[in-house]
C-alpha cells in the first residue's frame, strides 16, 4: 500500500501498518519517525498510536476527535 497517497474519505477506522515491540523504545522511536514522515502532508488530522499489543495504527480524525482504539 503507498500510505503517501490514501484518500480518506469522511471517517476511517485505523490502519494496521506494522507489528512494534512495545518494550524496545528505539524500534518504537525508528517506526514513529518513518510514519509521521508518511502522515505529515495528510490533509486532516490523524495520528501514529503504538498499542501495549505491539500494534502500531494509523488513526483517523472523525467529526470531533482522532479515533479512539477502543471505539
Amino acid at each position: 500500500m503507498d500510505y503517501g497517497v490514501l484518500i480518506v474519505i469522511h471517517y476511517t477506522k485505523p490502519i494496521l501498518l506494522e507489528k512494534i515491540d512495545y518494550n524496545n523504545l528505539r524500534e518504537i522511536l525508528k517506526g514513529l519517525e518513518k510514519y509521521e514522515n508518511i502522515i505529515k502532508d495528510y490533509k486532516i488530522e490523524n495520528a501514529i498510536v503504538v498499542t501495549k499489543d505491539c500494534e502500531a495504527f494509523q488513526c483517523f480524525e472523525n467529526n470531533s476527535n482522532v479515533w479512539s482504539y477502543n471505539e
